[in-house]
């Protein structure tokens, strides 16, 4: 079910995507948009809907061969935890997984979840692990089950939050609240990704049942370690992946256009 809720809110903007491909690249029709969308996903191991997002909330290209003109690209920053994903086209679920794991092993809690910022819907989530699927379908409608709560909050802030005492928190519904209780979870702590210039990149959400202990300062710390590198990891696969792809279709789309009309 939270497949196929991901799928109805990001449908749209796949097929608007194709819409302006199309018109931008005179192509022949919307197929032909959606084959430049697929080729480029596929090459740059971006999910489709991620690609069709980012163009969408790009600027439109000057004339011109290039898109972004004059880039420099980046190596992939190093990930300490995870050396294996430190080449350029790691697939960022299978990193969302990677830091995910790490995160619920630094803290010793064994549920948790991980969004990754949308520059068009906001937070959407990219890896989760010991969720219930009754819970998941309720979360996939926000990391709160909502569109506010303490995991946006941390995001937009940049700071680490937590939820003891129950879960009691005004920015809950009770409806989440419930959810979270029904699935054994009393505890829950957050903790956003953010690069060095202060970027938001996503939030990480771990749980844990309700007589659980709190994390000590050293498994926070070595949480920060991770997060930070996490962030760092999500800025430059936006900055320079995401680009590449993005360029892709603009090369791709130059050299067909005209043609479907011609």
């Amino acid at each position: 079910m939270h497949d196929l809720r991901a799928s109805l809110r990001t449908r749209p903007l796949i097929a608007q995507a194709q819409g302006i491909l199309q018109e931008r690249y005179g192509l022949r029709d919307a197929e032909a948009a959606f084959d430049l969308l697929r080729d480029s996903s596929q090459q740059h191991n971006v999910k489709l809907r991620t690609l069709a997002s980012v163009f969408l909330s790009a600027p439109r290209p000057a004339d011109g061969p290039q898109w972004f003109p004059g880039r420099t690209r980046a190596p992939a920053p190093e990930l300490n935890f995870a050396p294996w994903l430190s080449r350029s086209r790691v697939p960022r679920s299978a990193f969302a997984e990677a830091v995910l794991s790490t995160a619920l092993r630094c803290v010793r809690s064994a549920r948790g979840l991980l969004h990754v910022a949308d520059p068009l819907i906001g937070p959407q989530l990219e890896a989760h692990q010991g969720i219930p699927e009754a819970l998941l379908d309720h979360l996939t409608r926000g990391p709160d089950g909502a569109g506010r709560g303490p995991a946006t909050d941390a995001m937009r802030e940049g700071r680490r939050g937590a939820l003891t005492d129950g879960l009691a928190d005004a920015r809950l519904t009770e409806e989440t609240r419930q959810a979270l209780r029904a699935a054994g979870i009393g505890h829950a702590w957050y903790a956003p990704l953010r690069s060095a210039s202060g970027e938001s990149s996503g939030v990480i959400t771990l749980y844990g049942p309700p007589p659980g202990p709190a994390p000590t300062e050293t498994e926070w710390k070595a949480l920060d370690l991770v997060v930070a590198q996490a962030g760092e990891w999500l800025d430059w696969h936006r900055r320079t992946v995401m680009l590449d792809a993005l360029e892709q279709l603009h090369a791709q789309g130059r050299a067909l256009a005209g043609k479907g009309r011609g």
